[in-house]
């Protein structure tokens, strides 16, 4: 996840009844106007600086309308992948990666992933990074669950812990519970929720 304090909320996912829409904050993009001046100078006289201005302008103006599009695309493709997230039934989305995305909407994962940055939606749960929703698969004896699913495991392993569990510790439990989850990848999901290691949770209880 990138860090970004300021999360702005560009797509809105509401529920009225028993339908969903998305809707796409326009108020967050750009606004492009041309000075009426300069079209009525055009009309008037040949100038080369004038046409690169209005050429400017409208190049500016299908860029933010194709913007909209893909965002509002994107906002459908969650509201169908991820609906048992918006609507609180699953505890976290579903795996599915920004890839995954790119390839059924037919965008580059470049141009996703550009639409993505910094960017939020509003939701019945809350405001959500967009990038948030998407995960990655892990193997267990159940089936694929998400990295976000193994990720609230760590983090319950940790919070119910006796005494301060290593990440090797960390991965013998989950491995007992049927998920596939390695010593490094423990680690990298404990950084990503800020806890310490066991170590440092160790010396945090002498200090209590």
């Amino acid at each position: 996840q990138e860090s970004n304090p300021v999360l702005s909320s560009d797509l809105v996912f509401e529920k009225e009844g028993e339908t969903w829409k998305v809707e796409v904050q326009s108020s967050h993009l750009p606004k492009i106007e041309v000075d009426e001046t300069y079209l009525n100078l055009l009309k008037k006289e040949e100038s080369e600086w004038l046409r690169r201005y209005l050429a400017g302008s409208n190049w500016l103006k299908r860029s933010v309308t194709r913007r909209q599009s893909i965002l509002y695309a994107i906002g459908t493709y969650l509201l169908k992948r991820q609906r048992k997230f918006l609507e609180g039934i699953a505890s976290s989305p579903s795996p599915m990666t920004m890839k995954e995305m790119a390839k059924d909407l037919e965008l580059s994962e470049s141009t996703v992933t550009r639409a993505l940055s910094r960017k939020g939606a509003s939701t019945p749960r809350g405001l959500i990074p967009l990038r948030d929703f998407f995960t990655y698969s892990i193997k267990s004896d159940q089936g694929m669950i998400s990295n976000q699913e193994a990720k609230m495991l760590i983090f319950q392993l940790i919070k119910h812990e006796s005494a301060p569990l290593s990440d090797n510790a960390l991965s013998k439990k989950l491995k007992e519970r049927g998920i596939q989850c390695e010593r490094r990848t423990v680690a990298k999901y404990r950084k990503e929720l800020n806890i310490g290691t066991a170590s440092e949770r160790k010396m945090h209880k002498v200090i209590e």
